[in-house]
């Protein structure tokens, strides 16, 4: 299973990656992250080949869905089903798990974390 974690600090976050790899990856100079067990190469493979929608695309869906912060996105490898998981804190500090199909933004599951 390939697995690629990205633990999303967003804005105001003590670790910041070049702009050149935070754009590579979806995200604006607005934005830094952590990275973790990140194939940057392997992401872009997928990206460049259709198998995954830009990240970009996705976080503008689940803005819509669920307002808040993201605070960590995985992209997760479900048996040839590329899925990113994300977790969002809202604005009561409530945190969400949300799943979306990677290749079609389609949502799979919203729920509150426990």
């Amino acid at each position: 299973m390939y697995r690629a974690s990205l633990a999303g600090l967003i804005l105001g976050s003590a670790v910041a990656l070049p702009p050149v790899a935070t754009q590579a990856i979806g995200f604006d100079d607005e934005q830094a992250l952590l990275l973790a067990e990140l194939d940057i190469n392997n992401v872009m493979e997928l990206k460049q080949s259709g198998e995954i929608l830009p990240l970009e695309s996705i976080l503008g869906r689940v803005r819509e869905l669920q307002p808040g912060r993201v605070i960590e996105i995985e992209l997760e490898d479900d048996d040839g089903r590329y899925i990113y998981e994300m977790e969002v804190v809202d604005d009561s500090g409530v945190v969400w798990d949300i799943d979306v199909d990677a290749r079609t933004g389609e949502l799979l599951e919203r729920e509150r974390d426990d």
